[in-house]
Protein backbone atom coordinates (compact mmCIF):
# COMPACT_ATOMS: atom_id res chain seq x y z
CA UNK A 1 0.00 0.00 0.00
CA UNK A 2 1.22 3.48 -0.89
CA UNK A 3 -0.10 6.88 0.18
CA UNK A 4 1.26 10.01 -1.49
CA UNK A 5 4.07 7.90 -2.87
CA UNK A 6 5.16 6.58 0.54
CA UNK A 7 5.09 2.88 1.51
CA UNK A 8 2.61 2.21 4.30
CA UNK A 9 3.60 -1.00 6.03
CA UNK A 10 5.10 -2.21 9.33
CA UNK A 11 8.67 -1.01 9.82
CA UNK A 12 8.50 1.46 6.89
CA UNK A 13 11.13 4.20 6.73
CA UNK A 14 9.18 7.46 6.58
CA UNK A 15 11.60 9.96 8.09
CA UNK A 16 10.44 13.51 7.28
CA UNK A 17 7.63 12.13 5.13
CA UNK A 18 5.14 14.74 3.84
CA UNK A 19 1.83 13.14 4.83
CA UNK A 20 -0.22 16.27 5.48
CA UNK A 21 -3.93 15.35 5.48
CA UNK A 22 -3.09 11.81 4.40
CA UNK A 23 -5.87 9.24 4.80
CA UNK A 24 -4.29 6.44 6.84
CA UNK A 25 -7.35 4.96 8.48
CA UNK A 26 -6.62 1.43 9.80
CA UNK A 27 -3.02 1.69 8.52
CA UNK A 28 -0.52 -0.81 9.90
CA UNK A 29 2.54 1.28 10.79
CA UNK A 30 3.91 -0.79 13.63
CA UNK A 31 7.58 0.02 14.28
CA UNK A 32 7.58 2.52 11.39
CA UNK A 33 10.19 5.29 11.44
CA UNK A 34 8.22 8.55 11.22
CA UNK A 35 10.72 10.88 12.83
CA UNK A 36 10.04 14.54 11.92
CA UNK A 37 7.24 13.46 9.58
CA UNK A 38 4.43 15.92 8.77
CA UNK A 39 1.16 14.23 9.68
CA UNK A 40 -0.82 17.39 10.37
CA UNK A 41 -4.57 16.78 9.99
CA UNK A 42 -3.90 13.20 8.87
CA UNK A 43 -6.66 10.65 9.40
CA UNK A 44 -5.16 7.87 11.50
CA UNK A 45 -8.31 6.55 13.12
CA UNK A 46 -7.83 2.91 14.21
CA UNK A 47 -4.26 2.97 12.84
CA UNK A 48 -1.65 0.78 14.52
CA UNK A 49 1.43 2.82 15.39
CA UNK A 50 2.67 0.57 18.17
CA UNK A 51 6.41 1.03 18.81
CA UNK A 52 6.57 3.57 15.96
CA UNK A 53 9.30 6.23 16.06
CA UNK A 54 7.58 9.60 15.97
CA UNK A 55 10.18 11.84 17.60
CA UNK A 56 9.60 15.49 16.64
CA UNK A 57 6.81 14.46 14.26
CA UNK A 58 4.00 16.95 13.67
CA UNK A 59 0.50 15.56 14.23
CA UNK A 60 -1.31 18.83 14.70
CA UNK A 61 -5.11 18.29 14.60
CA UNK A 62 -4.57 14.69 13.45
CA UNK A 63 -7.43 12.21 13.91
CA UNK A 64 -5.99 9.42 16.09
CA UNK A 65 -9.22 8.22 17.62
CA UNK A 66 -8.89 4.62 18.86
CA UNK A 67 -5.39 4.43 17.39
CA UNK A 68 -2.81 2.06 18.91
CA UNK A 69 0.33 3.89 20.04
CA UNK A 70 1.55 1.35 22.58
CA UNK A 71 5.23 2.01 23.41
CA UNK A 72 5.45 4.58 20.60
CA UNK A 73 8.26 7.14 20.82
CA UNK A 74 6.64 10.58 20.63
CA UNK A 75 9.34 12.63 22.29
CA UNK A 76 8.96 16.33 21.42
CA UNK A 77 6.15 15.51 19.00
CA UNK A 78 3.48 18.12 18.23
CA UNK A 79 -0.05 16.90 18.93
CA UNK A 80 -1.76 20.24 19.42
CA UNK A 81 -5.55 19.86 19.02
CA UNK A 82 -5.12 16.19 18.06
CA UNK A 83 -8.07 13.84 18.51
CA UNK A 84 -6.92 10.96 20.70
CA UNK A 85 -10.21 9.73 22.15
CA UNK A 86 -9.88 6.14 23.32
CA UNK A 87 -6.35 5.95 21.89
CA UNK A 88 -4.02 3.39 23.48
CA UNK A 89 -0.82 5.16 24.54
CA UNK A 90 0.21 2.65 27.18
CA UNK A 91 3.92 2.97 27.99
CA UNK A 92 4.38 5.55 25.21
CA UNK A 93 7.19 8.10 25.54
CA UNK A 94 5.72 11.60 25.27
CA UNK A 95 8.39 13.56 27.09
CA UNK A 96 8.29 17.25 26.19
CA UNK A 97 5.51 16.64 23.66
CA UNK A 98 3.06 19.46 22.83
CA UNK A 99 -0.54 18.39 23.50
CA UNK A 100 -2.30 21.70 24.10
CA UNK A 101 -6.07 21.45 23.54
CA UNK A 102 -5.71 17.76 22.60
CA UNK A 103 -8.72 15.52 23.21
CA UNK A 104 -7.56 12.46 25.19
CA UNK A 105 -10.88 11.50 26.72
CA UNK A 106 -11.00 7.86 27.80
CA UNK A 107 -7.48 7.31 26.44
CA UNK A 108 -5.17 4.70 27.96
CA UNK A 109 -1.98 6.41 29.15
CA UNK A 110 -1.07 3.87 31.81
CA UNK A 111 2.67 3.94 32.56
CA UNK A 112 3.27 6.51 29.79
CA UNK A 113 6.01 9.11 30.22
CA UNK A 114 4.71 12.68 29.81
CA UNK A 115 7.49 14.37 31.77
CA UNK A 116 7.77 18.02 30.76
CA UNK A 117 4.89 17.72 28.28
CA UNK A 118 2.55 20.65 27.60
CA UNK A 119 -1.07 19.58 28.12
CA UNK A 120 -2.53 23.03 28.64
CA UNK A 121 -6.33 22.94 28.27
CA UNK A 122 -6.18 19.29 27.13
CA UNK A 123 -9.14 17.03 27.89
CA UNK A 124 -8.22 13.84 29.76
CA UNK A 125 -11.64 13.14 31.19
CA UNK A 126 -12.05 9.51 32.29
CA UNK A 127 -8.60 8.65 30.96
CA UNK A 128 -6.37 5.96 32.48
CA UNK A 129 -3.30 7.68 33.91
CA UNK A 130 -2.38 5.06 36.47
CA UNK A 131 1.38 5.03 37.18
CA UNK A 132 1.93 7.74 34.52
CA UNK A 133 4.79 10.22 34.77
CA UNK A 134 3.66 13.84 34.51
CA UNK A 135 6.66 15.21 36.33
CA UNK A 136 7.06 18.95 35.61
CA UNK A 137 4.31 18.75 32.97
CA UNK A 138 2.12 21.79 32.21
CA UNK A 139 -1.55 20.93 32.77
CA UNK A 140 -2.90 24.45 33.15
CA UNK A 141 -6.68 24.35 32.85
CA UNK A 142 -6.63 20.69 31.82
CA UNK A 143 -9.76 18.60 32.26
CA UNK A 144 -8.98 15.51 34.34
CA UNK A 145 -12.40 14.87 35.84
CA UNK A 146 -13.01 11.21 36.72
CA UNK A 147 -9.54 10.22 35.48
CA UNK A 148 -7.67 7.35 37.13
CA UNK A 149 -4.29 8.56 38.41
CA UNK A 150 -3.40 6.06 41.09
CA UNK A 151 0.35 6.04 41.75
CA UNK A 152 0.96 8.79 39.18
CA UNK A 153 4.11 10.93 39.43
CA UNK A 154 2.87 14.51 39.15
CA UNK A 155 5.70 16.15 41.10
CA UNK A 156 6.40 19.79 40.20
CA UNK A 157 3.57 19.72 37.64
CA UNK A 158 1.53 22.83 36.84
CA UNK A 159 -2.14 22.07 37.51
CA UNK A 160 -3.40 25.58 38.08
CA UNK A 161 -7.16 25.82 37.41
CA UNK A 162 -7.26 22.15 36.39
CA UNK A 163 -10.50 20.18 36.73
CA UNK A 164 -9.87 17.17 39.01
CA UNK A 165 -13.43 16.53 40.14
CA UNK A 166 -13.92 12.88 41.18
CA UNK A 167 -10.35 12.11 40.03
CA UNK A 168 -8.70 9.12 41.68
CA UNK A 169 -5.23 10.15 42.87
CA UNK A 170 -4.55 7.51 45.50
CA UNK A 171 -0.85 7.36 46.44
CA UNK A 172 0.06 9.87 43.71
CA UNK A 173 3.22 11.95 44.02
CA UNK A 174 2.14 15.61 43.89
CA UNK A 175 5.12 17.00 45.74
CA UNK A 176 5.68 20.65 44.83
CA UNK A 177 2.79 20.65 42.36
CA UNK A 178 1.02 23.92 41.51
CA UNK A 179 -2.68 23.32 42.21
CA UNK A 180 -3.77 26.91 42.63
CA UNK A 181 -7.52 27.28 42.03
CA UNK A 182 -7.73 23.62 40.97
CA UNK A 183 -11.11 21.93 41.35
CA UNK A 184 -10.59 18.85 43.51
CA UNK A 185 -14.19 18.32 44.62
CA UNK A 186 -14.75 14.67 45.58
CA UNK A 187 -11.26 13.69 44.40
CA UNK A 188 -9.64 10.75 46.18
CA UNK A 189 -6.16 11.68 47.45
CA UNK A 190 -5.77 8.80 49.90
CA UNK A 191 -2.09 8.35 50.76
CA UNK A 192 -0.96 11.01 48.26
CA UNK A 193 2.24 13.04 48.75
CA UNK A 194 1.41 16.76 48.67
CA UNK A 195 4.49 18.04 50.41
CA UNK A 196 5.20 21.68 49.48
CA UNK A 197 2.24 21.70 47.07
CA UNK A 198 0.61 25.06 46.26
CA UNK A 199 -3.12 24.66 46.90
CA UNK A 200 -4.03 28.32 47.27
CA UNK A 201 -7.66 28.85 46.36
CA UNK A 202 -8.23 25.17 45.53
CA UNK A 203 -11.78 23.82 45.77
CA UNK A 204 -11.65 20.74 47.99
CA UNK A 205 -15.21 20.10 49.16
CA UNK A 206 -15.60 16.39 49.80
CA UNK A 207 -11.98 15.65 48.84
CA UNK A 208 -10.63 12.52 50.53
CA UNK A 209 -7.45 13.52 52.39
CA UNK A 210 -7.04 10.30 54.34
CA UNK A 211 -3.34 9.70 55.17
CA UNK A 212 -2.22 12.56 52.87
CA UNK A 213 1.20 14.09 53.56
CA UNK A 214 0.73 17.88 53.50
CA UNK A 215 4.05 18.98 55.05
CA UNK A 216 4.82 22.52 53.93
CA UNK A 217 1.73 22.80 51.69
CA UNK A 218 0.08 26.18 51.11
CA UNK A 219 -3.69 26.04 51.62
CA UNK A 220 -4.38 29.74 51.95
CA UNK A 221 -7.83 30.53 50.60
CA UNK A 222 -8.55 26.86 49.85
CA UNK A 223 -12.09 25.57 50.36
CA UNK A 224 -11.43 22.72 52.79
CA UNK A 225 -12.77 21.91 56.23
CA UNK A 226 -10.91 21.30 59.48
CA UNK A 227 -12.61 17.89 59.60
CA UNK A 228 -11.05 16.94 56.27
CA UNK A 229 -7.61 18.03 57.44
CA UNK A 230 -7.97 15.91 60.55
CA UNK A 231 -7.62 12.85 58.31
CA UNK A 232 -4.26 13.98 56.90
CA UNK A 233 -1.16 12.11 58.05
CA UNK A 234 1.20 15.12 58.31
CA UNK A 235 0.40 18.84 58.53
CA UNK A 236 3.74 20.21 59.72
CA UNK A 237 4.38 23.70 58.39
CA UNK A 238 1.07 23.89 56.50
CA UNK A 239 -0.31 27.35 55.76
CA UNK A 240 -3.99 26.95 56.66
CA UNK A 241 -6.89 28.45 54.65
CA UNK A 242 -7.16 31.42 57.04
CA UNK A 243 -3.44 32.19 56.66
CA UNK A 244 -2.34 30.77 60.01
CA UNK A 245 0.58 28.36 60.21
CA UNK A 246 -0.36 24.93 61.53
CA UNK A 247 1.12 24.33 64.95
Amino acid sequence: MQVKGYPIRPGASLVKAALYRAVLRNADLRRADLRQANLDEAILKWADLSQARLQEASLRAADLRSAALVEADLRQATLVEALLLRANLQRANLTQASLQWADLQSANLQQADLSGADLGRASLRRSNLNAVSLRAADLFGAELAEAEMEGADVAQAKLRSADLIWTRLQFANLRGADLRSARLTRANLTGADLRDADLRGAYMRGTNLNEVNLIGADLRGAIVSAGQLDWARRLDGVKLPDGRLFA
